[in-house]
This record gives structure tokens, C-alpha cells and sequence, in this order.
């Protein structure tokens, strides 16, 4: 939740908002928003859905329902980071000597992928507590109940 509310904090700054840029004007998921909003207003808007997401996380296991949304919503957040592997060119391997390597960009974008497992885990766990709680029928009910 802390490394997760770190960069969402980052997004603030004009800095990580020209780190993001080739990242979010190449993707097709979050292009539109970049020619909407521009590239400040789309770095503010991720930096709130990092923050909000960190804060999530952030609560303990006996506020399962909480955690678990938090875990859902990194989820799809890792999801999208991890699909501008495909859709930045920068992002993509080079080949030194028949060795494929990924890029800055495509090293910098990898740490997402375990970050997804973390997600995977946290809501895991967080379903875990519902069900010690008392029994629940899947993760639909659970998020259901979220809401």
C-alpha cells in the first residue's frame, strides 16, 4: 500500500507526469482520456486512483470487504500497466547478440507483474477473513456486498 500511494503521489508532480506520457498516448485503453484531459489532468486522475486504491489496501484484515475492493481495483490498475508492455513502442525487447532484453521503459513496467501477484494474494487473504467470518458464496456475493 505504501509503494502504491508513493507513486500515486509522484503523479502529482510534473516530473512523473512526463514519465507517464509515451505510456498512457500510446495505449488504446487510456489514450482517449490523455486527449480529453490532457497529460497533467490524466496524472492527477491516476495519482487519486493510486492514493484511494493505497488507502484500500491499507486496512486491515478484519476490514476484509475493504481490503478485498482495494486488491480488485489493483488488479485492473496492474492490468492496464502491464498491457502498455504491448502497446508502448518503448517498452518493447531489444535483442542484444539473440538475447532479448527488455527496455528502461519495459524493466521499469515488469515490477507491475509481481505487484499483480501481491494483488492476487491480498485478495486472497481478504476473502480468506470474509470466509472465516462466516460462509460466503464466491467472490460475486463478496462484491456484491461491497457495494
Amino acid at each position: 500500500a505504501a509503494f502504491i500511494g508513493g507513486m500515486g503521489a509522484l503523479n502529482f508532480t510534473e516530473y512523473e507526469a512526463n514519465n507517464i506520457k509515451p505510456l498512457v498516448e500510446n495505449s488504446p485503453l487510456t489514450s482517449w482520456l490523455f486527449r480529453r484531459i490532457g497529460m497533467r489532468g490524466t496524472a492527477r486522475l491516476v495519482g487519486v486512483a493510486e492514493l484511494a486504491i493505497a488507502s484500500l489496501l491499507a486496512f486491515p484484515p478484519r476490514r476484509s470487504r475493504l481490503s478485498a475492493l482495494g486488491s480488485v481495483l489493483s488488479l485492473g490498475m496492474f492490468g492496464v500497466t502491464l498491457s502498455f508492455l504491448l502497446s508502448t513502442p518503448a517498452a518493447r525487447t531489444r535483442s542484444t547478440k539473440g538475447v532479448p532484453i527488455p527496455t528502461d521503459v519495459g524493466q521499469f513496467l515488469a515490477k507491475d507483474l509481481v505487484l499483480l501477484g501481491a494483488s492476487v494474494l491480498t485478495l486472497g487473504e481478504s476473502l480468506r477473513r470474509q470466509e472465516s467470518a462466516g460462509p460466503i458464496e464466491g467472490l460475486g456475493k463478496l462484491m456484491m456486498r461491497l457495494v
